[in-house]
């Protein structure tokens, strides 16, 4: 099963000295091409449904023949993945994990509140909130030529242009 996103996905992450950034998959070709200026790994976190959480490993792939890229489009934003991709989403009261060729109109998928600004607010990653917004729409679209990146973390959870998604 290979859980995958393209390579202008947004994460969040966070690196060592606690500096909070928004980058795209293709942030980690540096360290995947061992270059000396590429991130290192265990410096990393990601957020994940409970906050930050290490990055376990990063590694790019293209599409095999005929596998299918799908574009789940909310009010919130949208999404491409692979099927095997697993997503979080509430259907009816029911909380649950479901393939992404598995989605549809009817489900709502958890979207990453952004703290509100101020000296008051709670700094980005701590106790997240997630909202459901419905599936509009499921685009299935075979010959993407991009880059994959599977991204693997400890709690297996990983917040995906702003969805939460599982990586196992």
């Amino acid at each position: 099963m290979q859980c995958c996103l393209p390579e202008n996905t947004a994460l969040l992450i966070k690196d060592s000295t606690g500096e909070v950034k928004r980058v795209t998959l293709d942030y980690f070709d540096a360290m995947l091409n061992d270059e000396p200026d590429g991130p290192a790994l265990g410096s990393l976190k990601a957020l994940g449904r409970d906050g930050w959480v290490e990055l376990t490993s990063v590694s790019r792939r293209r599409l095999w023949e005929g596998e299918e890229l799908l574009c789940v489009r909310t009010r919130s934003g949208q999404i491409a993945l692979t099927g095997d991709h697993r997503i979080a989403v509430k259907r009816g009261m029911e909380d649950i994990v479901v393939p992404a060729r598995d989605l549809g109109t009817g489900d709502a998928m958890m979207v990453f509140e952004q703290p509100a600004l101020g000296k008051s607010a709670r700094p980005i990653g701590e106790e997240p909130v997630f909202r459901p917004f419905g599936v509009l729409s499921v685009i299935r679209t075979v010959g993407y030529d991009g880059r994959m990146y599977q991204v693997e973390t400890a709690d297996h959870t990983l917040v995906a242009n702003d969805f939460l998604t599982h990586t196992v």
